[in-house]
């Protein structure tokens, strides 16, 4: 197998700012609501469209007596403040204000704080630094989406712990046989080995990496990214050299105690066996491996919070399970300085963590609203139970009226068991898309 990386050296700077980067916000195809609100280092935000297809990124509050925007509405392209109805352009310029008297201007500072926003690669991205700045060459692109034969698959999901345990997470390749064991695709115990790692490239910009398994010394590597402040990229060696495959994970911060994970399976073969799989079908399988982990982070972060300890005391790294994991808390350590909390290796910056408002731990607030798909399929299954459940009423009504033993009174009764197994599948598959993934530990017995 060919082990040449393909990969762009990074860029080499001497400080990094975590204000001066794009961040992912949503796949385009999951954009529901207009205006979207979210929020990004406790920021709170919002995107929205004007007629023109123009999208605008504000600060998500009034100028005037700070109403969130995000619960307005559009009118004639413009986001209308449902207080007073301010409204605003995709610029946060306002352009009207209902009670002002006629011919009089609208005040100089009557605007909300703009952002660059930008959707390129089916990635809606928000620059938080000053909006001139932003140039659209700083996107952190996968240079292997650029192939038209290359396919994808998308998801996302909200975790109530913060960016850094869930990057910690996702540069952890040690723990996927012990933690998926059975519910990832090849992940099982037994395989669960030393690694060799080689770190490539250090610098503000990131971590450069690659990995294998121990046990066949003959086995390629396989090229593992860190590209600050987001982006975990998994790129595999593959036996033909015009094939690609890889996984694009963005992980980033919602607020102190909540982050959000935007992953991208990518390949530009066999594409047909990805093409034409039903996504949310998909998205339930990738919803149960994810909460995998979940419970285990959770208490991660609640010892880590509770201990008030730096992590080189409380950690007992292995460097062939842990290398990556502790390179990116000490990436943290020399280039955190700019963010507004951190958890470096020997450093942090944090405070205690605010749980007054905790992050819902169901499936349908972490994904399933965040997810056209899946907000589709779950109101899909929602109507097909009520139309099942009202039918079976009518089949039996009509079975209960009908002649004893007659063909009506039998077809009736079939029809009638058959919406209600309809009705029951119907409501199986919808609660899915609501519940959490509880993993129950198994006990083999020697």
């Amino acid at each position: 197998m060919t082990s040449t990386d393909q990969s762009q050296p990074l860029p080499r700077d001497d400080c990094f700012h975590y204000q001066n980067c794009w961040y992912p916000v949503l796949f385009v195809q999951d954009w529901q609501k207009n205006p979207y609100s979210f929020s990004l280092y406790g920021q709170p935000l919002l995107i929205f469209r004007d007629q023109q297809g123009k999208w605008g990124c504000l600060l998500d509050r009034c100028p005037h007596r700070l109403a969130k925007l995000s619960t307005g509405q559009m009118i004639a392209g413009r986001l209308e403040c449902l207080y007073h109805g301010w409204q605003f352009e995709t610029d946060g310029k306002c352009s009207h204000i209902p009670q002002l008297p006629v011919n009089t201007p609208i005040p100089r500072n009557a605007k909300v704080k703009s952002y660059g926003v930008m959707e390129r690669q089916g990635v809606l991205w928000v620059w938080l630094g000053e909006e001139e700045t932003a140039k659209e060459s700083d996107i952190p692109i996968i240079k292997d989406l650029e192939d038209p034969n290359c396919v994808h698959t998308d998801y996302v999901i909200d975790f109530p712990y913060e960016q850094g345990y869930l990057l910690e997470n996702l540069l952890d390749p040690a723990h996927v046989n012990i933690s998926h064991d059975r519910s990832e695709f090849g992940a099982k115990r037994e395989n669960a080995q030393p690694l060799a790692f080689q770190i490539l490239e250090v610098s503000a910009r990131g971590i450069r990496s690659q990995w294998r398994n121990s046990r066949n010394p003959q086995e390629s590597w396989k090229y593992l990214d860190f590209i600050a402040p987001n982006l975990v990229h998994y790129r595999f060696s593959l036996p033909n050299p015009h094939w690609c495959a890889g996984l694009a994970l963005y992980g980033i911060s919602l607020g102190q105690g909540r982050s959000r994970l935007l992953m991208r399976r990518y390949q530009n073969f066999a594409v047909n066996s990805r093409q034409y799989r039903w996504r949310w079908l998909e998205h339930l399988r990738q919803s149960r491996i994810l909460e995998d982990d979940l419970p285990l982070i959770q208490s991660q972060q609640q010892m880590v919070e509770k201990s008030r300890d730096s992590l080189q005391k409380l950690y007992l790294p292995l460097k062939s399970s842990d290398a990556l994991v502790i390179e990116l808390r000490q990436w943290f350590d020399r280039y955190g300085d700019s963010f507004p909390y951190y958890q470096g290796y020997t450093s942090q910056r944090t405070t205690a963590i605010d749980l007054s408002d905790p992050l819902p731990l169901d499936r349908y607030s972490r994904h399933t609203v965040h997810c056209r798909t899946c907000s589709d399929a779950h109101e899909n299954m929602v109507k097909t139970r009520q139309i099942a459940i009202l039918m079976g009423i009518l089949l039996a009504l009509l079975a209960i009226l009908s002649p004893n033993q007659s063909i009506y009174q039998i077809n009736a009764l079939i029809f009638a068991i058959l919406a209600l197994a309809i009705a029951i599948a119907a409501n199986y598959t919808r609660r899915k898309f609501e519940r959490t993934y509880e993993k129950k530990a198994h006990t083999k017995l020697q």
